[in-house]
Protein backbone atom coordinates (compact mmCIF):
# COMPACT_ATOMS: atom_id res chain seq x y z
CA UNK A 1 0.00 0.00 0.00
CA UNK A 2 1.95 3.58 -1.15
CA UNK A 3 1.49 6.90 -0.53
CA UNK A 4 -1.12 7.33 -3.67
CA UNK A 5 -3.81 4.90 -2.25
CA UNK A 6 -7.26 5.89 -2.10
CA UNK A 7 -8.53 6.26 1.51
CA UNK A 8 -11.34 3.08 1.67
CA UNK A 9 -13.29 1.90 4.72
CA UNK A 10 -14.40 -1.76 5.90
CA UNK A 11 -17.18 -2.17 8.43
CA UNK A 12 -16.94 -5.33 10.66
CA UNK A 13 -19.90 -6.00 13.27
CA UNK A 14 -19.16 -6.90 16.81
CA UNK A 15 -20.25 -9.76 15.72
CA UNK A 16 -17.88 -11.00 13.24
CA UNK A 17 -15.09 -9.28 14.84
CA UNK A 18 -15.54 -12.10 17.90
CA UNK A 19 -15.65 -14.62 15.33
CA UNK A 20 -12.66 -13.28 13.79
CA UNK A 21 -11.15 -13.22 17.00
CA UNK A 22 -11.72 -16.62 18.22
CA UNK A 23 -10.30 -18.17 14.62
CA UNK A 24 -7.01 -16.52 15.37
CA UNK A 25 -6.75 -17.32 18.96
CA UNK A 26 -6.78 -13.78 19.49
CA UNK A 27 -7.64 -12.19 22.97
CA UNK A 28 -6.79 -8.95 23.00
CA UNK A 29 -7.89 -6.04 20.51
CA UNK A 30 -6.56 -3.06 20.99
CA UNK A 31 -9.67 -1.51 20.12
CA UNK A 32 -10.87 1.61 22.27
CA UNK A 33 -13.67 0.43 23.60
CA UNK A 34 -14.13 -3.36 24.30
CA UNK A 35 -16.15 -6.12 22.28
CA UNK A 36 -19.13 -7.25 23.74
CA UNK A 37 -19.34 -10.62 25.60
CA UNK A 38 -18.44 -13.52 23.75
CA UNK A 39 -21.18 -16.00 23.08
CA UNK A 40 -22.24 -19.20 21.08
CA UNK A 41 -24.83 -17.61 19.29
CA UNK A 42 -22.73 -13.96 18.68
CA UNK A 43 -20.07 -16.37 16.92
CA UNK A 44 -22.47 -17.98 14.74
CA UNK A 45 -24.32 -14.74 13.39
CA UNK A 46 -20.76 -13.17 13.15
CA UNK A 47 -19.73 -16.36 10.45
CA UNK A 48 -22.71 -16.26 8.84
CA UNK A 49 -22.23 -12.59 7.92
CA UNK A 50 -18.87 -12.86 7.32
CA UNK A 51 -19.60 -15.80 5.17
CA UNK A 52 -22.65 -13.91 3.20
CA UNK A 53 -20.26 -10.78 2.63
CA UNK A 54 -17.20 -13.29 1.19
CA UNK A 55 -14.66 -12.67 3.84
CA UNK A 56 -14.59 -16.06 4.58
CA UNK A 57 -15.12 -18.92 3.05
CA UNK A 58 -14.37 -23.10 3.27
CA UNK A 59 -13.57 -25.21 0.87
CA UNK A 60 -14.93 -28.70 1.27
CA UNK A 61 -12.07 -30.64 3.97
CA UNK A 62 -9.97 -27.23 4.10
CA UNK A 63 -10.10 -24.97 6.81
CA UNK A 64 -11.43 -21.22 6.86
CA UNK A 65 -10.27 -19.15 4.61
CA UNK A 66 -9.86 -15.07 5.62
CA UNK A 67 -9.65 -12.38 3.40
CA UNK A 68 -6.36 -10.67 3.41
CA UNK A 69 -7.23 -7.20 4.42
CA UNK A 70 -9.14 -8.83 7.36
CA UNK A 71 -6.59 -10.97 8.58
CA UNK A 72 -4.09 -8.13 8.32
CA UNK A 73 -6.32 -6.11 10.14
CA UNK A 74 -6.69 -8.73 12.80
CA UNK A 75 -3.06 -9.33 13.59
CA UNK A 76 -2.11 -5.76 13.44
CA UNK A 77 -4.65 -4.98 16.51
CA UNK A 78 -3.46 -8.26 18.16
CA UNK A 79 -0.07 -6.37 18.07
CA UNK A 80 -0.83 -2.75 18.68
CA UNK A 81 1.64 -1.75 21.70
CA UNK A 82 0.93 2.12 21.16
CA UNK A 83 -1.97 4.32 19.42
CA UNK A 84 -4.45 7.50 20.63
CA UNK A 85 -7.90 6.63 21.47
CA UNK A 86 -10.41 9.96 20.82
CA UNK A 87 -13.17 10.44 22.70
CA UNK A 88 -15.39 13.18 21.92
CA UNK A 89 -17.78 14.40 24.61
CA UNK A 90 -21.07 17.10 23.67
CA UNK A 91 -24.47 17.81 26.00
CA UNK A 92 -26.74 15.87 23.31
CA UNK A 93 -24.92 12.83 21.91
CA UNK A 94 -23.58 9.91 23.52
CA UNK A 95 -19.97 9.97 24.03
CA UNK A 96 -18.41 8.99 20.40
CA UNK A 97 -15.51 6.79 20.43
CA UNK A 98 -12.35 6.44 18.16
CA UNK A 99 -8.60 5.11 17.86
CA UNK A 100 -5.72 6.39 15.56
CA UNK A 101 -3.31 4.13 14.66
CA UNK A 102 0.21 3.23 12.88
CA UNK A 103 0.08 -0.35 11.06
CA UNK A 104 3.10 -0.73 9.39
CA UNK A 105 3.38 2.27 7.33
CA UNK A 106 -0.20 2.22 7.51
CA UNK A 107 -2.79 5.19 8.78
CA UNK A 108 -6.12 3.85 10.36
CA UNK A 109 -8.80 5.07 12.09
CA UNK A 110 -11.35 3.75 13.44
CA UNK A 111 -15.18 4.34 14.85
CA UNK A 112 -16.62 2.29 17.59
CA UNK A 113 -20.57 1.46 18.76
CA UNK A 114 -21.68 -0.96 20.32
CA UNK A 115 -22.79 -2.83 17.05
CA UNK A 116 -19.67 -2.41 14.87
CA UNK A 117 -16.73 -0.74 13.96
CA UNK A 118 -15.92 1.46 10.73
CA UNK A 119 -12.08 1.12 9.72
CA UNK A 120 -11.58 3.47 7.82
CA UNK A 121 -7.42 2.94 5.87
CA UNK A 122 -5.26 5.93 4.83
CA UNK A 123 -1.73 6.24 3.50
CA UNK A 124 0.06 9.02 5.73
CA UNK A 125 -0.54 10.81 8.41
CA UNK A 126 -1.63 14.08 6.59
CA UNK A 127 -4.81 11.77 5.00
CA UNK A 128 -4.93 10.89 9.32
CA UNK A 129 -5.76 14.20 10.29
CA UNK A 130 -7.74 15.46 7.10
CA UNK A 131 -10.48 12.46 8.04
CA UNK A 132 -10.37 13.80 11.50
CA UNK A 133 -11.52 17.28 10.50
CA UNK A 134 -13.86 15.81 8.15
CA UNK A 135 -15.61 13.53 10.49
CA UNK A 136 -15.57 15.27 13.62
CA UNK A 137 -14.88 19.01 13.80
CA UNK A 138 -16.77 21.97 12.20
CA UNK A 139 -15.10 24.65 9.92
CA UNK A 140 -14.27 27.92 11.71
CA UNK A 141 -13.44 31.32 11.12
CA UNK A 142 -11.22 31.30 14.23
CA UNK A 143 -11.20 34.50 16.34
CA UNK A 144 -10.34 33.64 19.26
CA UNK A 145 -7.55 35.97 21.48
CA UNK A 146 -6.83 35.10 25.14
CA UNK A 147 -6.51 31.87 26.96
CA UNK A 148 -7.92 30.52 29.94
CA UNK A 149 -6.58 28.45 32.71
CA UNK A 150 -8.49 25.20 34.17
CA UNK A 151 -8.36 22.99 37.40
CA UNK A 152 -8.72 19.56 36.62
CA UNK A 153 -9.96 20.05 32.80
CA UNK A 154 -11.19 16.81 31.59
CA UNK A 155 -13.67 16.37 34.67
CA UNK A 156 -14.41 20.56 34.61
CA UNK A 157 -15.18 20.38 30.93
CA UNK A 158 -17.28 17.22 30.83
CA UNK A 159 -19.21 18.53 33.69
CA UNK A 160 -19.62 22.25 32.19
CA UNK A 161 -21.44 20.38 29.56
CA UNK A 162 -24.09 18.52 31.27
CA UNK A 163 -23.79 20.51 34.71
CA UNK A 164 -22.95 24.43 33.59
CA UNK A 165 -24.25 24.94 37.68
CA UNK A 166 -22.11 22.71 39.47
CA UNK A 167 -18.90 23.54 36.96
CA UNK A 168 -19.13 27.20 38.23
CA UNK A 169 -19.79 26.64 41.22
CA UNK A 170 -15.66 24.70 41.18
CA UNK A 171 -14.91 27.65 39.22
CA UNK A 172 -15.82 30.01 42.32
CA UNK A 173 -14.44 28.13 44.74
CA UNK A 174 -10.97 27.12 43.36
CA UNK A 175 -10.12 29.57 40.50
CA UNK A 176 -6.74 31.36 41.52
CA UNK A 177 -7.33 34.51 39.40
CA UNK A 178 -10.53 35.83 40.60
CA UNK A 179 -10.92 39.53 38.30
CA UNK A 180 -10.48 36.72 35.29
CA UNK A 181 -13.19 34.05 36.90
CA UNK A 182 -16.48 35.84 34.69
CA UNK A 183 -14.83 35.75 31.91
CA UNK A 184 -13.85 32.40 32.19
CA UNK A 185 -17.16 30.90 32.80
CA UNK A 186 -18.15 32.75 29.98
CA UNK A 187 -15.81 30.81 27.87
CA UNK A 188 -16.70 27.45 29.56
CA UNK A 189 -20.16 28.10 28.89
CA UNK A 190 -19.66 28.94 25.31
CA UNK A 191 -18.32 25.11 25.04
CA UNK A 192 -19.82 22.92 22.87
CA UNK A 193 -17.85 19.48 22.65
CA UNK A 194 -14.56 18.53 23.85
CA UNK A 195 -11.83 16.05 22.26
CA UNK A 196 -10.12 13.95 25.05
CA UNK A 197 -7.10 12.39 23.40
CA UNK A 198 -5.35 10.12 24.84
CA UNK A 199 -1.84 7.80 23.94
CA UNK A 200 -3.00 4.33 25.21
CA UNK A 201 -0.57 1.33 25.71
CA UNK A 202 -0.24 -2.03 27.17
CA UNK A 203 1.74 -0.87 29.65
CA UNK A 204 0.79 1.48 32.51
CA UNK A 205 2.43 4.41 30.82
CA UNK A 206 -0.33 6.70 29.11
CA UNK A 207 1.97 10.10 29.13
CA UNK A 208 -0.34 13.10 29.05
CA UNK A 209 -3.47 13.70 27.10
CA UNK A 210 -4.18 16.52 24.88
CA UNK A 211 -7.23 18.32 25.09
CA UNK A 212 -9.28 20.22 22.68
CA UNK A 213 -12.55 22.86 23.43
CA UNK A 214 -14.67 23.56 20.56
CA UNK A 215 -16.94 26.56 20.70
CA UNK A 216 -18.80 28.51 18.15
CA UNK A 217 -15.21 30.73 17.31
CA UNK A 218 -13.29 27.99 17.06
CA UNK A 219 -10.98 25.88 19.18
CA UNK A 220 -8.54 26.09 22.27
CA UNK A 221 -5.95 23.47 23.19
CA UNK A 222 -4.44 22.10 26.63
CA UNK A 223 -2.19 19.56 27.51
CA UNK A 224 -2.81 17.59 31.05
CA UNK A 225 0.83 17.46 33.04
CA UNK A 226 0.66 15.15 35.65
CA UNK A 227 2.86 17.55 38.06
CA UNK A 228 0.12 20.33 37.98
CA UNK A 229 -3.86 19.89 38.14
CA UNK A 230 -3.95 22.84 36.23
CA UNK A 231 -3.74 23.10 32.49
CA UNK A 232 -3.92 26.50 30.23
CA UNK A 233 -5.92 26.70 27.14
CA UNK A 234 -4.72 28.71 24.01
CA UNK A 235 -6.71 29.40 20.95
CA UNK A 236 -5.64 28.06 17.98
CA UNK A 237 -6.17 28.29 14.68
CA UNK A 238 -6.94 25.31 12.07
CA UNK A 239 -3.34 25.19 10.86
CA UNK A 240 -2.26 25.42 14.37
CA UNK A 241 -4.85 22.59 15.88
CA UNK A 242 -3.48 20.09 12.68
CA UNK A 243 0.33 20.91 14.48
CA UNK A 244 -0.85 19.76 17.60
CA UNK A 245 -2.40 16.74 16.54
CA UNK A 246 0.55 15.75 14.03
CA UNK A 247 2.85 15.77 17.25
CA UNK A 248 0.45 14.21 19.42
CA UNK A 249 -0.48 11.09 17.11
Amino acid sequence: MTEQMTPFSLILTTNELLWLAGYFGISRLALPMPLASTTDERIKVGQKKLVERGLIRRDPGKSWQVDQLVGFLLHSLANVERYTRLRIYSPTKDVQISGLYTLQGLYLLDACTSEEVEFIFLPDKNKLIDEIFNKYFQEHHFNGKEGYSLIQPVELTRAALLYPNAAREILFRVHRNKPQIDSTIRWLDSVQKVYQFDRVATDPDRGNQLLLLETEVGFWFGTTDSNSEWVQFLPGSDTIIRNKLDEYI
